[in-house]
């Protein structure tokens, strides 16, 4: 798929290209077909350079960006076409399409069509006053028209990212004093060939497209057969780009208003597909004349000379380039091989297939270990790990505050506890630790995997005694658990035990043969109470490393980049002294950590409780369900399915108001019934697809009438 995009992008370059070419060059009638085929050739190393710029390769880790890459050039050439007084087809399709493949995008490369519009008008063509508003007319309708046929994705996309992203304070823009983004020296130190680069937020932007290409852009700037104009037109919109990469808050602008989480200067590609327009513009100069001289001079060999030096610099150029960035990505974020990923599908997915054929309802899956961060998107199963910018917020929030590993735009199942995991409708855990208090093993694999049924897992929808449907967290994530169950149940009960620990610095006892800093490590010690399971929330930085050592023994591990989350130690005797040590290579001891044990018997209670009033689910589908639920007096329908204004929901055939849906904890979906038996209904549909599909049927209407009134104008002159 990498492949076959970058050899895309590659292709729809020598489209734009080989327009360009035709657009300035007229040979003369005598030159043979074989000059006129060579001459066409001195253009080839330029989409060479487009595919293989540093831009496609770097990114190539988030390979649905390529689709702009690809879809550039033929937006440019329906600007093209649109000065040209062409059909605004040329422009709207591959607009709709870039809309479609990649919303995020075709914002960027929307912005620079309007700069390149205005760029060629300025600088390329001369048009009338009536012929300049009407290119500008039909630039501003054609592109309301794209939007109009791509409205059934952007609408819903973006009321979904209202709920997200745009939402979110982490990812939104708040005022920054900043000026400067990054030197300048650095910016175009990247004009070098092997120029690596970092993927993190302090990246620099890969612009890299050839040392040829460079050369001709030079070149393009003194070249005298192009206009002045035009010669100073792309220089400015060059050094626009250059400008962006130096400021931030051009910067900024470019990323819709919204700071990247790594992969910096997400428009690059911009940058070098202007340094490859003036290398054609010379090389469409170059390639008219050369071929005349040599035909006259009778110098035939010299051509195929000049064709075959250009395809060989740029070829070993942009290989040696490419060599370089892949070698950094292996060193920085090594891939994965093939066998081990077989493997791991190997591994685990009869695993849950074999859970799907024995159990057929409504529930989620958790794991203590993964191979991706989208794990159950790759084994077809729901789960509580995703990684995804279009994310729900308040879902987000809500886990990282019951101690759960939540960081950034990533949500685990690390950290899971049995009150977490039965509310939550985790019925199953894949684990290749040992077996969690209160499960039952079903299954071991010959690779140390096991599968565990919790049997106190609560359907996802539930009739509960509500106390409130908000709640006021703290610190400390047993405590918001436990508020959190208690809310459900209408009662104040203590099911986690707070333990008086003690801090040691440096550490206490460690294994003879560990080897670690002294500076850098502290224990805890404190006695066990009870044989229940005791956990440990320790609020490390997310970047951050550390094993947890629990009697010597090692218990567990926060792995760097993976947040903080919930630990168990383990059970213990009552009266047994427990030292607890932490080996970190850079982490100090954080104020506020928590070890605390859990009451097993009164979350079973409680558990119990509220599982008299689950849904009997008669039939579930995606994003479709339905079952019967017995409502009690003062009661609420409580679920763990995130509120969306998409779900609609109907009550013994009625639906249900807006004024009578609400939400939990500011996260879960929750409905008001009267007290009995009922039947409810739910499906969801996106927000916004209702309006956008008739937008696009209102716009396709509106198109077939204009097209149909152009034709009999047409037929009349």
């Amino acid at each position: 798929m990498t492949v076959s995009k970058i050899s895309l992008s590659g292709l729809t370059f020598s489209v734009y290209v080989n327009f360009l070419w035709n657009k300035y060059n007229s040979l003369p009638a005598q030159t043979s077909s074989y000059r006129r085929l060579l001459a066409h050739l001195t253009l080839l190393p330029l989409p060479i350079a487009y595919a293989l710029m540093s831009y496609n390769l770097q990114f190539a880790l988030s390979i649905m960006w390529l689709d702009g890459v690809i879809l550039l050039p033929l937006l440019l050439l329906g600007v093209e076409k649109l000065l040209d007084k062409q059909r605004n087809l040329w422009f709207i399709l591959p607009l709709t399409a870039i809309f479609y493949f990649n919303y995020y995008i075709s914002y960027m490369a929307g912005i620079f069509c309007a700069l390149y519009l205005l760029f060629r008008l300025l600088t390329t063509y001369s048009h009338s006053r009536h012929d300049l508003w009407r290119i500008l007319k039909n630039f501003a309708l054609s592109t309301l028209i794209s939007l109009g046929l791509a409205a059934p994705l952007l609408i819903p996309t973006f009321s979904d990212m209202f709920i997200g992203k745009l939402s979110d304070p982490l990812t939104s823009v708040v005022y920054d004093p900043r000026l400067i983004n990054q030197p300048l020296s650095d910016i175009l130190g990247q004009l070098r060939n092997g120029t690596v680069n970092y993927l993190g937020v302090t990246g620099l932007p890969n612009i890299y497209c050839g040392y040829l290409a460079i050369l001709l852009s030079i070149l393009f700037l003194f070249c005298k057969r192009i206009s002045l104009r035009e010669r100073i037109g792309a220089f400015l919109l060059t050094s626009f780009l250059l400008l962006s990469f130096y400021l931030w808050p051009l910067n900024i602008f470019w990323h819709g208003f919204i700071t990247p989480n790594s992969f910096n200067y997400r428009y690059s590609f911009l940058f070098s597909f202007c340094l490859l327009y003036m290398s054609c513009r010379f090389l469409c100069v170059l390639s008219y004349q050369l071929p005349c001289f040599l035909e006259k001079t009778h110098h035939f060999p010299a051509l195929e000379l000049v064709v075959g030096l250009l395809l060989l610099i740029t070829s070993a150029d942009l290989g040696i380039n490419g060599r370089a960035i892949f070698r950094n990505i292996d060193y920085a974020t090594p891939y994965m091989r093939m066998d081990e990923y077989v493997s791991y599908l190997n591994d685990n997915k009869p695993l849950i297939d074999d859970i799907k054929a024995s159990d057929s309802g409504m529930y989620r899956i958790c794991q203590n270990y993964q191979l991706t961060s989208n794990d159950p998107m790759l084994l077809g199963f729901k789960g509580m790990f995703h990684y995804s910018s279009t994310y729900t917020q308040s879902v987000n929030a809500l886990t990282s505050k019951l101690g759960i590993g939540q960081a950034w735009l990533w949500n685990t199942g690390y950290g899971t506890t049995p009150v977490t995991d039965s509310l939550l409708g985790v019925k199953y855990l894949l684990s290749d630790t040992a077996e969690p208090s209160g499960y039952y093993s079903l299954k071991t694999t010959d690779n140390s995997v096991s599968v565990y049924e919790n049997p106190s897992a609560m359907e996802f929808i539930y009739s509960a005694p509500l106390a409130s449907a908000d709640i006021s967290f703290t610190s400390d994530p047993f405590e918001n658990q436990s508020r959190y169950l208690n809310n459900l149940c209408g009662s104040n009960t203590l099911f986690y035990q707070k333990y008086d620990i003690e801090l040691a610095n440096p550490a206490g006892s460690l294994p003879a043969d560990l080897e670690y800093d002294p500076v850098s490590s502290w224990s805890y010690s404190f006695i066990a109470k009870n044989t229940d399971p005791v956990y440990m929330y320790m609020p490390l930085t997310p970047f951050v490393s550390a094993d947890i050592y629990v009697n010597d023994a090692l218990a567990g591990s926060f792995e760097y980049g993976k947040s903080i989350y919930n630990l168990c130690l383990g059970c213990f005797h009552a009266g047994e002294a427990v030292t607890v040590t932490v080996v970190s290579a850079s982490a100090t001891a954080p104020g506020d950590t928590y070890i605390e044990s859990l009451d097993t018997l009164a979350l079973q209670d409680a558990l119990t409780s509220l599982q008299t009033g689950e849904i009997t689910l008669t039939s579930h589908s995606s994003g479709r369900l339905s079952g019967n639920i017995s409502v009690h007096k003062g009661d609420t329908i409580v679920t763990s399915i995130p509120y969306d204004v998409g779900w609609h929901i109907r009550l013994d055939g009625h639906k249900v108001p807006a004024s009578d849906i609400g939400t939990y904890a500011d996260t879960f979906l929750t409905i008001q019934a009267p007290e009995g038996e009922h039947h409810l209904e739910m499906y969801y549909l996106s927000p916004g697809i209702v309006p956008g599909l008739l937008i696009l049927l209102i716009t396709l209407m509106l198109l077939l009438v204009v097209n149909f009134l152009q034709t009999h104008k047409k037929k009349q002159r």
